[in-house]
């Protein structure tokens, strides 16, 4: 489940839009439906499957499904994700996107006839489920990136743990508070009251883009000795 946005990236900010294009494109289908429906007659090759052939079948048209309909959501994006560590780059243009959709919805069908005809049940996958495993495991990540654990990978300035450690556990909490809300040991009201977001200022660095942190830290313990 490391892969978080594998279960849900559909849901997470574009990758592939065009910029100024609609959503609305010549070759986007109707969405495929699914219904669990176990009348029709299934060929007698696929009623000689194993349990773990099924399982095996079911599993890879699953991630089929979930991959053509990730497509499908990007592409109808119309911005680009603004983030921090991430620019996204290869953005297709608007012919390989108008293939996309067409393609992507046709496998979708595929998935579908297949799943009809194998008699393959719809799974159950819990959002907040998803949601709780993936930041559990950021938070394993996050621990193990503490400056303190950092030295494995080299020595490291006097000042860097007493800089780096407050703002990494500001990183944490907010990924354990986040856990909480999925695993309904936090209350998202109460989360929602302690924080005003009205006068929440936009995240500014605190370095300028020539800086690097250990020049800062560096020119900060200079300033304390100073005075």
């Amino acid at each position: 489940m490391r892969l978080f946005f594998s279960t849900l990236e559909p849901h997470a900010t574009d990758l592939f839009a065009l910029p100024g294009e609609s959503g609305n494109r010549s070759y986007e289908m109707p969405p495929p439906t699914f219904q669990d429906d176990h009348s029709a007659e299934m060929p007698e090759c696929v009623m000689q499957l194993s349990e773990g052939q099924r399982r095996n079948l079911l599993t890879v048209l699953r991630r089929v499904e979930r991959a053509a309909w990730y497509v499908e959501e990007h592409m109808r994006q119309e911005t680009h994700a603004d983030l921090a560590l991430t620019l996204f780059t290869g953005t297709p243009n608007a012919l390989q996107a108008e293939a996309f959709l067409l393609l992507a919805s046709l496998l979708r069908q595929k998935v579908v006839q297949l799943a009809l005809e194998c008699g393959l049940e719809r799974k159950e996958e819990s959002y907040l489920q998803a949601v709780k495993a993936t930041f559990t495991l950021l938070w394993a990540d996050l621990e193990d990136a503490r400056p303190e654990k950092l030295q494995r990978y080299g020595a490291e300035h006097p000042r860097t743990e007493a800089w780096l450690g407050p703002r990494l556990q500001e990183v944490i909490e907010l990924v354990l508070t986040l856990n909480g809300i999925a695993d309904s040991t936090r209350d998202a009201q109460q989360v929602l009251h302690a924080h005003d977001w009205s006068n929440d200022e936009p995240i500014q660095s605190e370095t300028r883009e020539d800086e690097p942190v250990n020049t800062l830290i560096s020119s900060q313990e200079t300033e304390r000795e100073q005075t």
